[in-house]
């Protein structure tokens, strides 16, 4: 598997099995006057105010400033933005509502490095530290330090941190201020990771370098000594351990986000800060509602759309606008789109401003596209893989026409397809559980290093079935040179029947899955994860 890897990791193949890359923050532009600002107020007893973001990664971070703020003698106040009545990023309301509150010294997360206007405008006195990891505009703000790794001139050696990875090298470098020598040992440093791994799993940003090594020694403190509000979560929402980055980023950070989708992202705020189990519990609880209800909601808006999306079936890319789809939903909504029909998606709420997500196709940039639209659009921004917009409601028209102009432009040949990147192919008698059990030897996994992508073909399909609730998964085992494995296809239980005729007409596949362990009674089995299924082709590829 590293061999197969070898272009992606790099030659430090050892490096890579055991990450403990860690940059000495004093090496990020602006870190020294962002220790000063800080430490000063910290010593002089003035409150520190900490504007966060409502996502995962934005609430992680602003609870990681506040617990080490604490941990130093200091009393922050926090400010989380609302979804929906104030949008994404610094605003003056949020300002002039810390500085009501005392807070002479604010430090944003996860924005505020284009927030010009913003940052200029704020309350007479008002000192500013600006934490962030987006890329910066051409005209970038100008706050007494911005720490972002992405700004021009920083020659900090690794870029791509998240907001909570950010936030955490804040910390780091005033837990070294030799006037507060002392206020915050290591083992505090070390429960803070979990926070940074939770916000890097969740922002997906690539599990490399420095963030391999932090979320790695997250993961860890998660198992050991779990923060009270992150172990009250995993005990409500019935997440096994030892949790991982799979568990984290389609669990828990699920979990985190559904408070800013549907409510008010505080919630998640107060439960990542709770002191002890007895305050946890019912926090996580109430966010454990909100999780059910917004994987309710998506589910109902997505039948919703897939009902549009047969009524005028999309050539291209699928532009859709409701007004009961949340705005906190559809960038989900996009997500489920994209995955489905393997095109690009954009999704809006039909409001008085009509305000969207857009998600990708391996091949397609959403910003690009998005560019391409700039005069029906009033604002738009992201990356490649996703990006949220917003137009007025008499520009939709026009904004959707060019979007579908745009991507049946850039659609290849043949039409999108849905890209998948094997890292080598094996034969199932190959797959034994200790042989996939080294596989977690890659850990943690994520963005940058993906779990690991096996294929098998020419398997035999032995059976065939569905289960769950209505049939709606589908359970297939397959055999090739005696050994028989089960595979599992979540969310495909429709397709039995074909299957079932296959296996009668004795078809053989090539199949792309993960391999997982699974116990049951005391016994350990193998089993595939299916990932993509097509008839057996000829020859089976080469071995890297």
């Amino acid at each position: 598997m590293l061999w197969a890897r070898r272009d992606r990791l790099g030659p430090e193949f050892d490096a890579f099995l055991n990450p403990t890359a860690a940059h000495p923050p004093g090496l990020m532009l602006g870190m020294a006057r962002a220790v000063e600002v800080v430490a000063e107020a910290v010593l002089a007893g003035r409150p520190v105010g900490i504007f966060g973001d409502y996502d995962a990664d934005g609430v992680t971070a602003t609870a990681l400033l506040m617990r080490g703020l604490r941990a130093l003698g200091a009393a922050p106040v926090a400010h989380i933005p609302h979804r929906v009545n104030d949008g994404y990023g610094l605003s003056p309301e949020g300002l002039v509502e810390l500085h009501r509150q005392g807070a002479e010294v604010v430090i944003s997360c996860d924005c505020g490095t284009n927030s010009v206007d913003v940052v200029a405008g704020r309350p007479a006195g008002q000192r500013m530290v600006v934490t962030d990891h987006h890329l910066p505009a051409a005209e970038i703000a100008r706050p007494d330090a911005l720490l972002n790794p992405h700004q021009r001139g920083d020659a900090y050696p690794f870029k791509e941190l998240s907001g909570a990875g950010v936030a955490y090298k804040l910390i780091e470098g005033l837990a070294g201020d030799p006037r507060l020598a002392g206020r915050l040992d290591e083992d505090t440093l070390e429960d803070l990771l979990q926070l940074v791994a939770v916000g890097a799993v969740a922002d997906v940003v690539a599990l490399v370098d420095e963030n391999r090594a932090l979320v790695a020694r997250g993961l860890r403190a998660l198992e050991s000594r779990p923060l009270p509000g992150l172990a009250a979560l995993v005990e409500v929402g019935g997440i096994r351990r030892p949790l991982n980055t799979v568990a984290i980023g389609y669990q828990l950070a699920p979990r985190i986000n559904a408070a800013g989708r549907m409510d008010d992202a505080r919630l998640a705020l107060d439960l990542l800060l709770a002191g002890d189990a007895e305050a946890a519990r019912p926090l996580a609880e109430q966010l454990e509602a909100h999780n059910l209800a917004r994987r309710e909601a998506t589910e109902r808006a997505f039948e919703e759309a897939e009902a549009m999306l047969a009524a005028d079936p999309p050539d291209d890319a699928i532009v859709l606008a409701d007004p009961g789809w949340s705005l906190g939903l559809v960038g989900l909504i996009a997500g489920r789109l994209a995955e489905a029909h393997h095109m690009p998606a954009f999704v809006l709420n039909a409001g008085a401003e009509y305000r969207g997500s857009a998600r990708w196709v391996h091949g397609f940039n959403v910003v690009d596209a998005l560019a391409s639209c700039a005069p029906q659009l009033v604002r738009y921004g992201g990356h490649e893989a996703a990006a949220g917009f917003a137009c007025a409601p008499e520009d939709f028209a026009a904004l959707a026409a060019g979007l579908r102009r745009f991507a049946a432009a850039a659609r290849p040949e043949g039409g999108w397809t849905h890209h998948l990147e094997i890292d080598t192919a094996v034969s199932l008698g190959e797959l034994t559980p200790e042989a996939v059990d080294g596989l977690e030897l890659l850990q943690p996994f994520g963005e940058g290093n993906p779990p690991p992508l096996l294929s098998a073909h020419g398997v035999e399909i032995k059976a065939a079935s569905a289960f769950g609730q209505g049939g709606a998964h589908l359970k297939l085992w397959f055999g090739q040179d005696e050994r028989l494995l089960e595979a599992i296809a979540w969310g495909r239980g429709g397709l039995v029947e074909p299957y079932r005729e296959a296996w009668r007409r004795g078809e053989r596949m090539d199949v792309a899955f993960a391999p997982a362990i699974q116990t049951w009674d005391g016994e350990t089995t193998v089993r595939l994860e299916l990932q993509d299924v097509r008839r057996a082709r000829p020859e089976a590829p080469p071995r890297p």
